[in-house]
């Protein structure tokens, strides 16, 4: 009996014993369970917080904007020298910033400087200039090698439009090298910033005629921003600078010593002329000793206004001896003009429409579709350009920036319509053989 006892009570033990076995390895193995969501919660948690770190580390480490550099292509024309820049896309941080390689509108002297309107503190001027660019008139623009290239680069960017680098340096055949080093230093920030696809290339105004560069000067340094840098040049000259005659100018200004030859010219991609005081309207009307004059030195088949700047533009393109994208200069302010329709003596609103729907139209005709610089946003003697016609209304309706002045509502409907239809031109880009 005993045995038997015994027997039952080791059977019970044993049974008790398996199952606290069980409930324990459950236990055990719900510990683990918890610990592993545990351990992986707090890694998920830390993997936030790094991530905000490295995110607000990058946000403190940029001067002015979060993007990063794009990804480029290995074939794209940006990495090869001596190629013009035709459509390309680059992405940074979720926002797409496109060259399209379209026919391009801009406007001279719209620079940050020079954006005064509602005072000359650095906010006042970035608060001008960014809501020009979000209102629409221009889709390229002509920024400067300097500090402040970055704050301009941020409106431009989201705006969707590209931009022409210029320097104020003197050259010399000694310092071209030096000038190299410096655009490359420009790029190079642009490429950081996440903007360099919105470089077309180096623009010049009136290179010769204010003496900071020769003849071979040019040359070699147009050579070496096609060839190291792989940009497109594109310079502006007085008429007398390439066929000896005046446009704008007065005869004295006509010097013969600072004519640009054609020779001078190889390494130029865009190319316009600053002559824009003739009215296109019909009527306007060329007195016979001009007009003989014009037929003798640019084209014998010149008969109306029109005409001057049709064969003029062919005429330099012909001197330049090689392909080059055609682009018009557009009367945007009240300046005295040489041939005005009703014996009009200085440009108007009507005026500076004419001329900026007839430009543009030649540009879309050309075989190689520049573009239009309105002349000028802002005049530096007198304070007078389209700034002060700008129709720019705020939220009430009200205008924005010198309300007393006679504003240009047509004119700057008729800026935005250019625009959309260059927006929609694939351009033909000349290139260099």
């Amino acid at each position: 009996m005993k045995k038997v006892v015994s027997i039952l009570l080791l059977t019970l033990f044993a049974v008790c014993l398996l199952a606290s076995c069980k409930n324990n390895g459950e236990n055990l193995s719900s510990a683990l369970v918890s610990s592993e969501m545990s351990q992986s919660e707090e890694v998920s948690s830390e993997a936030a917080k790094n991530e905000n770190t490295s995110s607000e580390d990058k946000k403190n480490s940029s001067t002015v904007t979060t993007n990063s550099a794009p990804q480029q292509n290995e074939n794209s024309s940006s990495k090869k020298p001596g190629i013009n820049r035709g459509p390309s896309e680059s992405e940074s941080q979720g926002v797409k910033y496109y060259n399209k390689g379209t026919a391009m509108i801009g406007a001279h002297e719209f620079r940050l400087d020079l954006c005064t309107a509602a005072g000359s503190d650095d906010d006042a001027k970035l608060k001008e200039f960014t809501d020009v660019v979000k209102e629409g008139y221009f889709n390229t623009y002509f920024v400067s090698l300097d500090a402040k290239i970055l704050d301009v680069m941020k409106p431009i960017a989201e705006s969707g439009g590209t931009v022409w680098l210029s320097t104020t340096r003197n050259v010399t055949e000694a310092n071209i090298d030096s000038i190299i080093d410096d655009v490359k230093f420009y790029l190079d920030l642009l490429d950081k910033s996440g903007y360099k696809d919105l470089v077309n290339g180096i623009y010049w105004y009136e290179p010769l005629w204010n003496g900071t560069i020769t003849n071979s000067e040019f040359l070699n340094l147009t050579k070496a921003i096609y060839q190291k840098l792989g940009l497109r040049n594109f310079p502006t000259f007085p008429p007398h600078n390439f066929v000896g005659v005046t446009g704008n100018e007065s005869e004295e200004y006509a010097d013969k010593n600072n004519i640009i030859l054609p020779s001078s010219l190889k390494y130029v991609t865009d190319i316009a002329y600053t002559s824009y005081r003739y009215d296109v309207r019909d009527g306007a009307k060329i007195s016979e000793s001009k007009l003989a004059e014009l037929q003798n030195t640019i084209s014998p088949k010149i008969q109306t206004t029109g005409d001057y700047y049709v064969y003029l533009t062919e005429k330099l393109q012909n001197y330049a001896g090689h392909p080059v994208n055609t682009w018009y200069y557009a009367c945007a302010y009240d300046i005295n003009v040489n041939v005005g329709l009703d014996g009009l003596k200085k440009a108007d609103e009507d005026y500076c429409t004419a001329q900026l729907e007839f430009m543009s139209d030649d540009v879309l005709k050309s075989e190689h579709q520049g573009g239009i610089i309105i002349h000028k946003y802002y005049i530096k003697n007198d304070g007078i350009g389209f700034q002060r016609h700008l129709p720019l209304k705020d939220s009430r309706g009200k205008y924005k920036y010198y309300p007393s002045d006679e504003k240009w509502d047509n004119y700057g409907r008729a800026l935005k319509k250019v625009k959309d239809k260059f927006d929609s031109t694939k351009a033909n880009l000349a290139k260099i053989k």
